[in-house]
């Protein structure tokens, strides 16, 4: 839990940060790193369950290894595309801040903890989901791309709930003016 007061706070310590700290423009290859490495589970569950699939329902036919691979990559790049839009922007931002502020901050530390029980999530859960159909149905190799699609979905849902409280009104209107460029500090305006 944390004050209104305390958020404005860090929300200030956010900006002196970013404008105190000589930080690195990101590449979009770094900001796209932190989803990857969140989604290595679920490329690798894709891959087991393709490869176990295709021995278990028709060994030895090449068109069908073929014709999974294919629906595997397109699963696989609209889970990742899905993946990177909804984690763009906070990865962009946290890319930005300096490693104290990172350790210091409420939000950026609820943030991480909130990414790894989601990965967690979508790992189990993916499993569980795929586990039934691998053995029963043919393609039971394209469940985990549903059930992950579905999975980030709802954690990004959730994700952008739990952190919509934080968002007041004054750091709307803080950010709002940032954008602008006519702020200075929280609760000032420049002349």
């Amino acid at each position: 839990m944390i004050r209104r007061s305390e958020l404005e706070k860090e929300v200030n310590a956010l900006f002196d940060d970013l404008k105190e700290n000589d930080y690195i423009i990101p590449t979009v290859r770094m900001i796209l790193k932190p989803t990857f490495s969140f989604l290595k589970p679920f490329y690798l569950t894709v891959f087991i369950v393709s490869i176990i699939g295709w021995f278990i329902h028709s060994p030895f036919d090449f068109l069908m290894l073929l014709t999974i691979a294919v629906f595997d990559a397109i699963g696989i790049f609209v889970v990742t595309f899905a993946s990177s839009l909804f984690m763009y922007n906070a990865n962009l931002l946290l890319l930005c801040l300096s490693d104290e502020f990172k350790k210091r901050s409420y939000l950026c530390n609820k943030w991480y903890r909130l990414i790894d029980k989601a990965q967690r999530l979508c790992t189990i859960g993916g499993i569980l989901a795929t586990l039934p159909f691998l053995f029963f149905i043919n393609w039971g190799a394209s469940v985990p791309l549903w059930s992950w699609f579905v999975m980030v979905f709802i954690t990004g849902v959730s994700m952008n709930a739990i952190f919509h409280p934080y968002l007041t009104p004054e750091i709307v209107n803080f950010i709002s003016k940032v954008r602008e460029g006519s702020v200075v500090n929280f609760g000032e305006n420049k002349d």
